[in-house]
């Protein structure tokens, strides 16, 4: 038997997506464990692979020696020596992971330390390196207990399809591969990643929808305090702030008016793998940021205790790449600095919006 690197890992992905559909058409809410986790089983242990052949793969395009355990000049495996001999003669025009396939006593590191040096190596976002790693942790769950709730279930959803959007985006497109192959697998995962991100918003919703109401009239009662509205005046913006709370990933939105039209600057997202809310520019994936809320400190019946992360800087914070950074507000995020963990109070909550305020000012709009 024999099959090279990439072929394997497209072959893994292409299950991956099969167990997939599988599952979502038996048992996408996962009320059936019992007939479905095997569906659920098998994507997980296709999909780890998939990742990690991805990844040497990618590891070996800068070094093909980082992929290799215990590599060092003075104990060097004589087919390396062999490969890199015939490369330099000419002799040869194949990556050294296919040459060396047909040699078992040659070992590639381990997973782990795949997704560390991958990580490093394309400086790929906290967020998805935490995906990576805790998928492993899920799979191992899953082989040896299963998911025990639909809390567990929808932050699985929104791993995967985190992960599934980082192939089809950041790995299958710089691949040198059968290019209609790869059209054809990125199609299939855009259908099965959009169906498991819908998953995971609705049922992590449906499971805080109260506190989700709760977090978004709040804010708007302290969008149409006196205090805001004079701010509005003083800077001469029109700006209204909606409930949105039947769409989906989306909350509340304010918009400003411009002309004949509307334009919305700001919005509510879920970040539902995350258990939070967050407040940000509605169209730009560098925020700024101005808020987040972690639904496990909000308790609507003890509004004593109730807490967020609000921006630091004057008119939000710019992160690059938000939503591939993870907690990023948290103490081991790089970004910790910008934030301040603050009583989600009606003054702070005013706080807020004058930041979001403050960011209409910088706002360019482009006519078409």
């Amino acid at each position: 038997m024999k099959i090279l690197l990439l072929d394997n890992a497209i072959d893994s992905l292409e299950w991956a997506l099969r167990h997939l559909d599988s599952f979502l058409k038996k048992d996408a809410q996962y009320v059936n464990p019992d007939e479905s986790t095997t569906y659920l089983k098998q994507a997980i242990l296709c999909l780890n692979s998939a990742l990690e052949l991805f990844f040497k793969a990618k590891i070996s395009e800068i070094n093909p020696i980082f992929i290799y355990d215990n590599v060092c000049t003075r104990d060097m495996h004589k087919s390396i020596l062999e490969y890199y001999c015939k490369k330099q003669k000419g002799q040869i025009n194949m990556p050294l992971h296919d040459y060396v396939i047909e040699n078992a006593d040659i070992h590639t590191i381990e997973y782990s330390k795949c997704i560390e040096l991958f990580c490093i190596l394309y400086e790929v976002g906290d967020g998805y390196k935490t995906d990576f790693e805790e998928i492993n942790r899920i799979r191992n769950d899953l082989t040896h207990l299963g998911i025990k709730s639909k809390s567990e279930y929808y932050k699985l959803a929104g791993q995967l399809a985190e992960i599934l959007c980082f192939l089809e985006k950041d790995i299958l497109p710089s691949l040198e591969y059968d290019k209609t192959k790869i059209k054809e697998v990125r199609c299939d995962i855009i259908l099965i990643e959009h169906m498991l991100a819908s998953l995971e918003d609705g049922i992590w919703a449906k499971i805080n929808m109260k506190k989700i109401e709760y977090i978004c009239e709040q804010l708007k009662k302290a969008f149409y305090t006196l205090e805001v509205q004079q701010y509005l005046s003083k800077k001469e913006i029109s700006a209204e702030f909606e409930l949105t709370l039947d769409a989906e990933f989306m909350y509340s939105v304010i918009d400003m008016g411009y002309k004949e039209t509307r334009i919305n600057i700001a919005a509510i997202y879920s970040l539902g793998s995350k258990d939070a809310l967050i407040i940000c520019d509605e169209e730009s994936k560098d925020g700024p940021i101005y808020g987040i809320i972690e639904l496990n400190a909000i308790d609507i019946r003890d509004l004593s205790k109730n807490k967020f992360y609000l921006s630091l800087d004057k008119s939000g914070t710019i992160i690059e790449d938000y939503d591939e950074q993870g907690m990023f507000w948290q103490s081991v995020g790089k970004y910790k600095k910008n934030f301040a963990y603050v009583p989600f109070s009606k003054g702070k909550q005013v706080e807020l919006m004058k930041k979001i305020i403050d960011s209409i000012e910088n706002i360019e709009v482009t006519e078409w």
